[in-house]
């Protein structure tokens, strides 16, 4: 009788403790797209939706039956169905050949001087569906012929670079095979600036004082195609007389200056990015100093504007 008693006693726990735990309501399963070289179910997860809580739970082999663990094998798009605590949930599993999902391009911007521009500068970071990530040199492959036209001078291009079916934009200034101007010796140098902005390009023009200066006086013509579409100058004492030719300016300190001054804007388009303003020699071309408050002619500058 004991014993009998003793039993009841473990099949009424036994079944208390079964009633007391979370009984579940039911499974989500989403789809999955993998490379077919490396496909492993067990690397996916589904969630297990309880009365009281969810849970992420590991998928295994034999949550499948054998049919569609064949599947697994096959390149394609299959559906295959998942069973667990006795729910069935039918998902959509595409299997692919390996193929590049994402390219990087490092770095994104390239900033030289013609002369010294190599493709290779460029390394193209490419990932794989597989996981993998493989890193190419950029070469005349991956161009059109018109971008290795484009990369042949100087300018401001955005290239669009593409591997399989995955692209990606670097962005290249090239800029024409002369001296920087911080390694320019002249006491001063005018120089500018060329950058392209959307469908337009911008020149901002400086005076870079390696000594003292107090002015700047000269006029510059317009290549032919130009068409200048606005000036702005940057200093409040500044004079000038412009046409659809020419722009003449004065620049005036009250004391002298050394170091870069940024003088003025030309906004234009044009055929190409450089080589747009040429010196007019025929206007008084002035670059002055103070000295012992008197004005002073100087004899060391340089006027360099096709960057």
């Amino acid at each position: 009788m004991k014993k009998i008693l003793l039993v009841l006693i473990l099949l009424v726990f036994v079944c208390l403790v079964g009633c007391g735990g979370s009984k579940v309501k039911d499974i989500e399963v989403e789809d999955i797209t993998a490379c077919v070289d490396n496909f492993d179910v067990t690397a996916y997860t589904f969630k297990v939706i309880y009365e009281d809580k969810e849970e992420v739970v590991n998928m295994t082999y034999d949550l499948f039956s054998d049919d569609d663990q064949l599947k697994f094998y096959e390149i394609g798009e299959h559906q295959v169905t998942l069973v667990y605590e006795g729910f069935k949930k039918t998902f959509n599993l595409t299997l692919e050949e390996r193929k590049a999902i994402k390219m990087e391009a490092s770095p994104s911007t390239v900033n030289s001087i013609l002369k010294e521009f190599k493709y290779e500068m460029v390394k193209l970071n490419i990932t794989f569906n597989d996981g993998s990530v493989e890193t190419y040199p950029l070469s005349r492959e991956y161009l059109s012929n018109q971008d290795i036209i484009s990369l042949g001078k100087p300018g401001t291009y955005d290239i669009e670079i593409t591997y399989e079916n995955v692209s990606t934009v670097v962005h290249f200034e090239l800029l024409p095979n002369e001296t920087n101007v911080e390694d320019l010796k002249q006491d001063v140098i005018v120089y500018c600036i060329t950058k392209k902005v959307e469908d337009k390009y911008v020149s901002t023009f400086y005076a870079l004082g390696n000594k003292d200066f107090s002015g700047v006086q000269f006029k510059m013509t317009y290549a032919s195609g130009v068409n200048v579409v606005d000036v702005q100058m940057k200093q409040e004492n500044i004079t000038s007389s412009k046409t659809n030719e020419y722009l003449a300016v004065m620049f005036a300190s009250s004391k002298n200056i050394k170091g870069t001054v940024e003088l003025f804007t030309v906004t234009f388009t044009a055929s190409s990015q450089y080589r747009n303003f040429n010196m007019d020699y025929d206007f008084d071309v002035k670059v002055v100093c103070i000295n012992n408050g008197e004005v002073e002619a100087m004899d060391s500058y340089l006027f360099t504007l096709t960057r």
